[in-house]
């Protein structure tokens, strides 16, 4: 039989005489008969090894399951599959196996009491495919605070949204933690907030590469001028699934640091967003107080730390920015809420809801002087070729992204254009008597900073009682429509999902039904990098 087999292999054996090939096929007949084979044609199955046997625990998360794996190899990857029957539907991302023994896979991404189906899936190094025994896992209750939360998702007739899942950050009273919710609207997890300070929430809650998540602890909103915060509650964070924490640091330690290195600038509270870059530092966002003529006025701080939490790099407002000008107030000068990177040239923007503006900083990764490379917005630096100015400029906005492969000399930028005190073409302000109320939009602007011309590329223009009075974000998604958190209208929050085609056409929406605020929602391809879920 080896000589069969090896023989079909090569393709050496050579035709010769008929008394030698019969002389073979005399003597393999026998070992076929012996060994049950009908067909000389197919080879001997190979000995399967083992089943793979797997066992399912409760971890702390009542939402997250603990799958363990005793057989698997060195050099092998694994992954689960689950679901609520034996179909699953769902995986975990890959986690490579160093050394031959127990594997350990955490599963997320379940609704509250529901039992659920899953299984092992084994690559070995060589490209073979093992898949382990079913088990099943029920899971336990959402905590009271989040089981009171209502929310109504809808998807529209005809439509099929981008694939994923939804992460929300609210923005007033209870619950301050952020949950992840299928496409239906179900919490299939949430952040367990041990430490909970009503006056110190998660601010913009978002997913690291690694599959950990980032959040700043601040007030809901910036420091008020009058009053003192805890520095020690005020944090940045990274946490993993489970929720336990991996690093973080607190206003306290950072001002600390920032002493020792000889910056002088003392830090009110972090809040709204913290930027990751891909060399592992981190941006931060703070604030600080200066008293200028008398009044204590609010500015923002941007803080450059290594991936040991030391600071490298400051950029302060009130050293870059005009005082003088405040077209939202004196005291809360800038009220700042992302700063987004630019990969291309290494520079950063900064959304500075209170000037209207979105500011690209030069920042050089590290290296620059934070002098403002250009101001985008009414009064700033660049010319409307379309549209109305000063009417059609975004006021109060939020979230600025890059939706374009560059980010620098010609490229494409979204953002959330709240609205607030929108100029008309008479210098009217929107809601004042007379005036035309205020609208909220969703516009996509390609800038030519070299020309300094910005053309609205696309915008979606809603009506003004889906006005978002502020919070909120707004994405391109990977099948190319338009996703956007009217997180401040007055009823409570709407996310909406529309196509990016002229029409703007509804797709699908969550909206609160017991007037939450979604301060941020983010679209998720799942619950673990590189894997995409499609809701079942």
């Amino acid at each position: 039989m080896q000589l069969e087999n090896r023989t079909r292999r090569d393709g050496r054996m050579q035709m010769g005489s008929k008394r030698l090939i019969g002389g073979l096929v005399a003597a393999i007949i026998p070992l076929l008969m012996l060994a049950g084979c009908g067909d000389s044609e197919e080879p001997l199955a190979a000995v399967p090894e083992s089943p793979v046997t797997v066992s399912v625990e409760q971890t702390v998360h009542p939402l997250i399951a603990r799958l363990k794996v005793p057989s698997a190899k060195a050099s092998s990857t694994v992954e689960a599959e689950f679901g609520p029957t034996t179909s699953y539907g769902f995986s975990t991302s890959k986690t490579s196996v160093t050394a031959a023994g127990l594997a350990s896979l955490l599963i997320a991404g379940m609704r509250a009491n529901a039992t659920y189906h899953m299984r092992a899936k084994i690559t070995d190094a060589n490209g073979s495919v093992r898949v382990s025994d079913d088990v099943t896992f029920t899971t336990g209750s959402l905590p009271e605070n989040l089981a009171a939360v209502r929310l109504k998702a809808e998807t529209a007739a005809g439509q099929k949204p981008s694939p994923g899942v939804e992460l929300i950050s609210t923005a007033n009273a209870s619950p301050y933690q952020p949950y992840v919710v299928d496409l239906q609207g179900n919490i299939i997890w949430y952040y367990p907030w041990s430490d909970h300070e009503q006056s110190f929430t998660p601010n913009g809650i978002e997913q690291l590469a690694n599959g950990n998540f980032i959040s700043s602890f601040g007030p809901s909103s910036t420091l008020p001028i009058s009053g003192k915060p805890d520095p020690t509650k005020s944090l940045i964070r990274e946490f993993n699934l489970l929720g336990e924490t991996v690093k973080q640091l607190s206003i306290a330690d950072l001002n600390t640091k920032l002493a020792a290195v000889g910056f002088n600038v003392q830090l009110g509270v972090f809040h709204h967003h913290v930027e990751v870059l891909p060399n592992g530092h981190w941006l931060l966002l703070a604030n600080t107080v200066k008293v200028v003529d008398g009044l204590s006025v609010l500015g923002d701080v941007v803080i450059d730390v290594d991936a040991d939490l030391k600071p490298t790099w400051v950029w302060n407002s009130f050293d870059h920015l005009d005082v003088a000008r405040h077209p939202m107030g004196a005291q809360d000068w800038t009220h700042a809420n992302a700063v987004t990177y630019s990969p291309t040239d290494g520079n950063f923007l900064i959304s500075i809801r209170h000037q209207h503006w979105v500011v690209k900083v030069n920042y050089r990764n590290g290296q620059g002087d934070g002098s403002s490379v250009w101001r985008l917005g009414p009064g700033g630096d660049f010319k409307l070729t379309n549209g109305k100015e000063p009417t059609d400029w975004q006021y109060a906005q939020h979230y600025p992204e890059f939706v374009s492969q560059s980010s620098a000399g010609v490229f494409d930028l979204s953002l959330m254009d709240n609205g607030n005190e929108r100029v008309n073409a008479n210098g009217g302000i929107c809601g004042n008597i007379g005036v035309p109320p205020c609208y909220t939009t969703m516009p996509i602007f390609r800038v030519d900073e070299q020309a300094k011309l910005v053309t609205i590329r696309s915008r979606v223009t809603l009506p003004p009682e889906l006005y978002s009075r502020f919070g909120g974000n707004a994405e391109v998604l990977d099948n190319g429509n338009f996703e956007f958190d009217l997180c401040g209208v007055d009823s409570g929050a709407v996310v909406q999902e529309r196509t990016s085609d002229d029409k703007h056409e509804l797709v699908w929406s969550l909206t609160s039904l017991n007037g939450a605020f979604f301060y941020r929602a983010f679209r998720m391809k799942s619950l673990y990098p590189g894997v995409t879920w499609v809701t079942l």
